[in-house]
């Protein structure tokens, strides 16, 4: 008896073994190195036919990583029989083909997102974000709009430390009490504003545009790449009535505790012979960031001073000769009220930020105006001026 239960349990366990070996075998572990991350689209170009030495390449958007293919696929899926794929590592990436003989290139973009009907003026290249095993489809390659303008003039704002470059054609107008900054042509609705908005919490640039836009109906928003300097922002194709309904293009940028948007309201339904709103996205593309120059912290933009009022800041040493600067009042038409010197006791011989003040005392009948530093320019010279206004009401 005791030699027929050792039996049995020899049995049992040569049997759970086979068991446990045949269940360990259904579980394939698949090899870390066959996870394949990869991007598809269609092939697109302005011509009849699609160049055979066009190159696709998926750039990294936080470092110089990128991958890049010359080979066409030939399917009917595409949209015009062409397209390509990439096999890429995760992580975010713009999209965007070059031909060697041209100068502009091709994007996966707002414009080709948008359906590339006539009323869709913006061509932001849009971010695309990979996670390992993705493979997305869809991402074309169609948008090969010429970005390049001339812009020979150079607006900067050191209020939100940017600047933009423009065309001759193209006018500026600030409205520093609403925060906000006009590009146009003369006589016709801005083609550009540029509108500052408060981020008092801090939030992110996605939970501030989540926050403040309920998207409806054909209304979308996207990550995109935009600017000189390739900044991450979040587009937002938006519509509103105010007579007729209009398309609204924004673009949208955190800086610190500002929200910058830049936006363009287009008619959807325009006048015959009116032209279209096609500098938006040419103006928006030379947006850079410039360092903190200068920053006031008295007066605040709309405050009301009476006299005196003590004026003070900090400005990077550049800003000073003799450790002085200039502060003037003008009234709203730019008429002098008064002026006075901004004096420093730190070392003005340095490109660092230091500290500035100077007295106002005043008396007018005007109730707005601007206190206005300006930066000292012994030289005289135009491309050495610089200056920032602060608008006030005056009691």
């Amino acid at each position: 008896m005791k030699k027929i239960l050792i039996f049995i349990l020899i049995c049992l366990a040569i049997g759970g073994g086979i068991f446990l070996f045949l269940n360990q075998s259904n579980e394939v572990e698949i090899p870390e190195e066959s996870v394949k991350t990869t991007i598809e689209g269609s092939l697109g170009y302005p011509s009849e036919e699609i160049p055979s030495n066009i190159e696709v390449c998926a750039k990294a958007v936080d470092s110089d990583k990128e991958y890049c293919t010359s080979e066409q696929l030939e399917n009917e899926k595409y949209k015009y029989g062409k397209g390509y794929k990439l096999e890429v590592s995760p992580g975010n990436y713009y999209i965007e083909a070059s031909k060697e003989d041209n100068d502009f290139k091709g994007y996966y973009s707002t414009y080709v997102k948008c359906g590339m009907k006539e009323a869709c003026i913006s061509h932001f290249p849009i971010t695309v974000a990979l996670e390992k095993g993705d493979s997305l489809t869809g991402i074309d390659v169609l948008d090969w709009t010429d970005r390049t303008r001339e812009s020979v003039n150079e607006y900067k704002n050191h209020n939100f430390n940017f600047k933009l470059s423009y065309p001759e054609t193209i006018e500026v107008e600030e409205d520093m009490r609403s925060r906000e900054v006009y590009f146009g042509e003369e006589d016709a609705k801005p083609n550009l504003t540029v509108v500052a908005h408060e981020n008092e919490n801090n939030l992110s640039l996605s939970e501030w545009v989540d926050q403040n836009l309920q998207l409806e109906g054909d209304e979308f928003k996207t990550p995109v790449i935009f600017g000189n300097g390739d900044y991450e922002a979040i587009f937002a194709k938006t519509y509103k009535s105010v007579g007729v309904t209009k398309e609204i293009d924004r673009v949208f940028y955190k800086d610190n505790g500002v929200i910058l948007e830049l936006n363009s309201g287009i008619p959807s339904m325009e006048q015959e012979g009116e032209e279209r709103n096609d500098l938006f996205s040419s103006l928006a593309s030379t947006f850079e960031k410039i360092d903190n120059e200068i920053s006031v912290t008295n007066p605040e933009i709309g405050a009301e001073i009476s006299s005196p009022i003590t004026v003070e800041g900090q400005a990077k040493g550049t800003w000073f000769f003799e450790a002085q600067l200039n502060i003037k009042l003008v009234d709203n038409q730019g008429n002098l009220i008064t002026s006075t010197a901004g004096t420093t006791e730190e070392n003005w011989m340095t490109e660092n930020v230091i500290p500035f003040q100077g007295e106002l005392s005043f008396e007018t009948d005007k109730e707005m105006g601007k206190v206005i530093i300006e930066k000292a320019n012994p030289s005289g010279r135009p491309e050495n001026a610089d200056k920032v206004e602060v608008p006030v009401d005056l009691k």
